[in-house]
């Protein structure tokens, strides 16, 4: 039975350059929203405005909304592009859509200013800048022996995320997965503390492909997964996953709400479903994570370093756990995050959530 201790550890790093091994964010508590300066129509460096709807697709994945106007697609494309500034490959940068697809928030931090400016300048107010520090990061609960749990701290000796849940493979083999970030394939993990500690063989990466567009990574070869995941420090301290399901917006009246399970902020609840079809672009990558989920939780930071890779799930019944995706980001706060969806990732990986032990 694997141990349900959980070690934090207090090592922060930030990257705003390259994507090694981490954990991303997005808008805190403390948003400034507006525009940056004064607008035109005249298009920027690698900027232009297309035809209406052309290009853009509903499907899942899809890199235009079509819920967004003409001009939001343009500047939505140029985002996707990461040309329409020099910083925009540099800087990391994300963004979601309000307003039944009349306003495009874009959200910066302060080494993305003058990108901000230059995409405030063609868009004008339409588009709305908002000021927040993103990062990505990486990292317990350590020690987690055979047979595997979802929410345990992972490591190939470096740079600490965590497990989501346990898979099942289309040709019977049962494995993880986590954020594609965090590592390449054919590293072996280990589930310690990290960054050079040891612990019990957690598995072997595979089928990482199409980064940053999937930001997910399987794990097999560990031994036994079994369908629980670590919700400690609350009651119950541990889930049983009995079911699946993308997270959904919910009404002004009913909103949604999940939880999340990491390595370094443990188990959090009552994070409200933003957006399921937000827009992440980690620094230094050549493009973005489009069709994420955005979750805010105000009073409480609820993710950060190392939970890189935590299940998103709702409670069930008493002990259950439906699981709605995977972490992949959020703000340096900790009070916003974004998560792939798990459609998404059982398509991408070939592989389905495990409900049985």
């Amino acid at each position: 039975m694997p141990e349900s201790t959980a070690k934090v550890s207090t090592r922060l790093r930030r990257f705003t350059v390259l994507a090694l091994g981490l954990f991303c964010l997005l808008p805190g508590s403390a948003l400034v929203t507006g525009t940056a300066a004064a607008a035109d129509d005249r298009p920027a460096t690698g900027v232009s405005t297309p035809a209406p709807n052309e290009g853009c697709a509903v499907t899942k994945k899809a890199p235009i909304p079509c819920s967004l106007n003409p001009k939001l697609q343009a500047a939505y494309r140029s985002l996707i592009d990461r040309a329409w500034h020099p910083d925009a490959k540099k800087i990391t940068y994300a963004a979601y859509v309000t307003d039944n697809g009349s306003k495009l928030h874009a959200v910066f931090g302060a080494d993305g200013a003058a990108a901000a400016r230059e995409l405030s300048r063609v868009y004008g107010d339409e588009i709305l800048i908002e000021n927040q520090e993103l990062a990505q990061f990486s990292g317990g609960r350590t020690n987690d022996a055979s047979p595997h749990w979802g929410g345990a701290s992972i490591s190939q000796g470096l740079d600490p995320c965590t497990s989501a849940f346990s898979v099942v493979f289309a040709d019977g083999r049962r494995g993880s997965v986590s954020a594609g970030h965090c590592y390449e394939n054919d590293e072996p993990l280990l589930s310690s503390a990290g960054y050079l500690s040891l612990g019990p063989f957690y598995g072997i990466t595979e089928g990482k492909k199409d980064y940053p567009s999937y930001d997910m990574i399987a794990i097999s070869g560990g031994g036994a997964y079994t369908n629980t995941i670590y919700t400690d420090p609350g009651s119950p301290i541990s889930r049983t996953v009995i079911g699946k399901a993308d997270p959904t917006v919910g009404t002004p009246d009913a909103p949604a709400y999940v939880c999340v399970s990491g390595r370094l902020h443990l188990a959090k609840c009552s994070i409200q479903v933003k957006d399921v079809s937000a827009l992440f672009c980690p620094g230094g990558s050549p493009s973005c994570t489009p069709d994420v989920m955005l979750g805010y939780r105000g009073d409480s930071a609820v993710a950060g370093q190392g939970d890189s890779g935590a299940p998103v799930y709702s409670p069930a019944s008493q002990s259950g756990a439906i699981i709605r995706g995977m972490l992949i980001g959020g703000s340096i706060d900790g009070h916003w995050i974004f998560a792939e969806q798990i459609s998404d990732i059982e398509q991408h990986l070939g592989v389905t959530v495990a409900t049985t032990p």
